[in-house]
């Protein structure tokens, strides 16, 4: 009798046990078996060339490649067409090092991509943690060493290094090139001081009282102010589109004044805080400076 409630007692045993283990592997599983994604989408059969941004934290410079080879960009569309990553809410830009590899993809609008050791930014501002070391490889086997200048600002949609959780990370931001004090006798002014992040259009005025003509691009600077410095965002663009900017001469004779606008379209969202437009000048004798104009983004404001 003993013997017979023993051995029913072990199958009992053996019944929860292996109950128990198919719970624990299913669980395992679902736990490990995160599935990945294309990190990466675009028409190969409209890229035409594409060149790849290096951008180098103990240096702070940039280098660059423009590949035209369709035998040379083979291997690495597909690599790109093929890139796969678990998606991830954001990084730790603290934790980054070595080099960084900007892409840009030379279709109708430049599609563009950022690999970052562990990790790859599509132009939608997704972030994927993919394979590091086949990245850097890839890279490398494109890159030549044609230096275009210090800091990340030739790296497209570097914006999603630099806007986190809706907060303005400057470690690899580019600080403004405008420093002292604006022209004297010149005024840019804005007919709003301060917007909605999802305002648009910007409605602005250019006036010369100096006593002699003024002469400037079309460009304009976006720049914030954080930390009671400024940093440039106008190479910070939030979509795959060239923000390009026509070659006209235009000239503000003296005591004339000009209506423009600047559209705000590529960069939003904007998050809460001080920003400012800069456009460079030239006076007739020469004289180079800056005109400026100050405004506030509330992210809170509704239209």
């Amino acid at each position: 009798m003993i013997r017979k409630e023993t051995i029913k007692l072990s199958k009992r045993t053996i019944k929860s046990l292996l109950f128990f283990l198919s719970i624990t592997c299913l669980i395992e599983f679902a736990g490990c078996s995160k599935s990945e994604d294309h990190v990466f989408s675009f028409p190969r059969e409209k890229v035409q060339s594409f060149s790849v941004y290096t951008y180098d934290i103990d240096e702070n410079t940039t280098t660059s490649n423009w590949m035209y080879s369709e035998k040379d960009m083979a291997d690495f569309l597909s690599y790109l067409e093929n890139l796969t990553g678990t998606k991830v809410d954001t990084l730790d830009t603290s934790a980054l090092s070595s080099h960084f590899y900007g892409v840009e993809l030379n279709v109708d609008n430049p599609y563009t991509l950022l690999l970052i050791g562990d990790y790859a930014i599509n132009y939608q501002g997704e972030y994927y943690k993919i394979d590091g070391e086949k990245a850097a490889k890839m890279c490398q086997s494109i890159v030549r060493d044609t230096r275009v200048g210090e800091g990340v600002s030739y790296l497209l949609n570097h914006r999603y290094l630099s806007l986190l959780e809706g907060v303005w990370d400057t470690t690899y931001m580019m600080e403004s090139l405008y420093s002292g004090a604006p022209l004297e006798d010149a005024a840019l002014t804005m007919l709003e001081a301060s917007i909605d992040t999802q305002k648009e259009r910007l409605i602005l005025t250019l006036e010369n009282h100096t006593g002699s003509t003024l002469e400037f691009g079309s460009m304009y600077s976006l720049e914030v102010l954080v930390n009671n410095r400024w940093y440039s965002i106008i190479d910070m663009i939030n979509s795959n589109i060239n923000y390009g900017w026509t070659s006209i001469l235009y000239i503000l004779k003296n005591d004339e004044s000009m209506g423009d606008t600047y559209s705000l379209r590529y960069h939003q969202p904007l998050p809460s805080g001080t920003y400012r437009l800069v456009k460079a000048v030239t006076a007739e004798n020469g004289t180079q400076g800056y005109l400026s104009v100050e405004f506030q983004v509330d992210a809170d404001k509704m239209n």
